[in-house]
């Protein structure tokens, strides 16, 4: 015996409430919810299998901070200047990884993540010019833009980065 929703929703919502034992009862058999199944069940999964959306991959996110991989000779030269322009070439590489770009804005608040001060940072800059392994735009009231070079061993000459 089909039963029409109409009905069934009607007896669903004739909830008799027992006051003395304060419980709800149904007062309708449960029989009647039982609906037939118009098609088969193997033609109901297979519309849900042919309609399948690949779920999209979730990538996690990266928790650490690393260094690229330097240049030796570039960074045992710096590491000569003094053991303060190691952590300034560290700091280079490591912004360069970020940035992909070989001319680097060395700000207060970058420069600061490594525990390197304005002085600091603009006196083994400096000495870095001086030797070659650095190109640096100075600006009056701007961070300075730093271009990292590299020897290339082959012909002698400085050249900057290629991404």
């Amino acid at each position: 015996m089909v039963v029409p929703r109409d009905a069934l929703l009607i007896s669903y919502l004739l909830l008799i409430i027992d006051r003395g034992r304060g419980r709800y009862s149904m007062g309708f058999d449960y029989k009647k919810f039982t609906m037939p199944i118009q098609e088969p069940l193997e033609e109901i999964v297979g519309v849900y299998q042919r309609h399948h959306v690949p779920m999209k991959k979730v990538s996690q996110p990266r928790t650490g901070r690393f260094i690229r991989p330097i240049n030796l000779a570039w960074f045992l030269q710096a590491r000569a200047i003094s053991p303060m322009a190691a952590v300034i070439a560290c700091f280079l590489w490591y912004r360069y990884g970020l940035e992909r770009t070989m001319t680097i804005k060395a700000t207060r608040h970058k420069l600061a993540e490594f525990g390197i001060g304005k002085t600091t940072s603009r006196r083994i800059l400096r000495q870095m010019e001086a030797v070659h392994l650095v190109a640096v735009t100075w600006q009056k009231t701007r961070a300075p833009d730093v271009t990292i070079l590299v020897d290339d061993a082959v012909s002698g000459t400085a050249r900057g980065i290629s991404s």
